[in-house]
């Protein structure tokens, strides 16, 4: 059974920078969720059903059928229309739900070790994969979204670029041998910065000051500021070389800096999200009492801002999104799981935790800004780390042996 899940682990993880689109219909099948599908059976029916045991287990899936009644009751009594983006999604909420199932058979059967580590190799063939198959846009450092890494196998640049940055804290806290950790987290950092990601480039930093001062000794903070000084004189050497500076620091002037010498408006700055969100919010203002209290579905999201003059189907921000789709009831749940999984931080805190606790609040920042969790290529990841955080105090940094 161990030598079962660490394969089924490793299979569900590699699907990630091998996924492509296995079925086009109403929504198109990739080859991640078929693996899910494929793994769920063949363990439940290897476990004899135990895999759906646990007390946890059994509350997602109750959540689950929860959303997906409420999906079922907007559909045929507020919005008919939305019945093709209703279905999609709720097929993604399942495929989410499925790897939570998984993940928390796996980590009984697996070590923190073979979760880090695997992540690095998926992370890494990733990025090979990006630089085979977009050799032109991953050093155009543009700020238009046709020439920006496109990334479709993970579901866009900055589904891309927040997998490369939980790359980056996992190799910073957790690989011992000091060469191997620098030259990882070089790596890591300048792919993020080639995507022009402001959320996880920003989502980085304050994550890294945010951990440090987590730590128990002040290590940390002067390990980091000691790397933010090599990297900076790294980076200028670099750019002197290239003969590049002029080039590139007008480039991440304009991406990274352009609201603050105004140039760009705020909402410009970011994308016009601020007025997705004023629309959402007024569409809230129209909901039926049960909408507020349950939401709208779990693909209730499907509008037209004309101000922005786009199409969307999130807002951008995980815990709208959770409010319109699922409603105040299921959104005081959500905020209730984050706040108590930072409690087993703060109650136990040590440096054993430090990369889980590092990717705990960089995937939490990233989710303000990036909907990955309804991402049919990869927002079931999220899943996975939601196990890694409920078991922190069971998978500690002492199972782990060096790289």
């Amino acid at each position: 059974m161990k030598l079962t899940s660490k394969s089924a682990l490793s299979v569900l993880f590699f699907s990630i920078p091998l996924n492509f689109i296995a079925i086009e219909g109403i929504g198109n099948l990739y080859v991640s969720t078929l693996i899910i599908l494929v793994e769920f059976f063949f363990l439940f029916f290897l476990t004899k059903g135990n895999i759906l045991a646990k007390k946890d287990v059994l509350f997602a899936l109750v959540v689950f059928l929860s959303t997906a009644f409420v999906t079922i009751v907007n559909v045929i009594f507020f919005d008919r229309s939305l019945m093709k983006i209703q279905t999609v999604n709720t097929i993604i909420y399942l495929q989410n739900t499925l790897v939570f199932v998984l993940a928390y058979h796996f980590h009984y059967k697996n070590s923190l070790k073979t979760f880090f580590n695997s992540f690095l190799i998926i992370a890494f063939i990733s990025t090979l994969r990006v630089f085979i198959e977009e050799p032109d846009r991953v050093f155009m450092l543009s700020t238009v979204g046709t020439e920006r890494i496109e990334a479709l196998f993970i579901g866009g640049v900055n589904n891309f670029a927040l997998i490369v940055g939980l790359a980056f804290l996992i190799s910073f806290f957790y690989i011992k041998n000091k060469t191997l950790r620098i030259c990882l987290s070089l790596y890591w950092l300048i792919i993020v910065i080639l995507t022009m990601s402001r959320g996880a480039l920003l989502g980085l930093i304050i994550t890294l000051f945010i951990t440090s001062i987590y730590d128990t000794n002040r290590k940390t903070l002067r390990l980091l500021i000691r790397y933010s000084l090599l990297l900076m004189l790294l980076g200028i050497l670099a750019l002197i070389l290239t003969g590049k500076m002029d080039l590139i620091i007008d480039k991440v002037e304009d991406r990274f800096f352009s609201v603050f010498n105004g140039k760009t408006k705020l909402d410009d700055f970011f994308s016009g999200r601020g007025a997705l969100l004023i629309d959402i919010f007024s569409r809230m203002s129209d909901s039926s009492i049960f909408q507020i209290l349950f939401g709208h579905g779990n693909g209730g999201i499907d509008f037209y801002n004309t101000a922005t003059k786009q199409d969307y189907e999130t807002s951008h921000n995980i815990l709208i999104d959770i409010f319109y789709r699922n409603g105040l009831f299921f959104f005081i749940l959500y905020l209730l799981m984050i706040w108590n999984l930072l409690l087993l931080f703060l109650k136990r805190r040590s440096r054993d935790k430090l990369a889980i606790f590092g990717t705990f609040v960089f995937f939490h920042l990233e989710l303000l800004v990036n909907p990955i969790l309804f991402a049919a290529q990869t927002g079931w990841l999220y899943a996975i780390f939601i196990v890694l955080f409920l078991k922190q105090n069971k998978m500690t940094i002492h199972q782990i042996k060096e790289l």
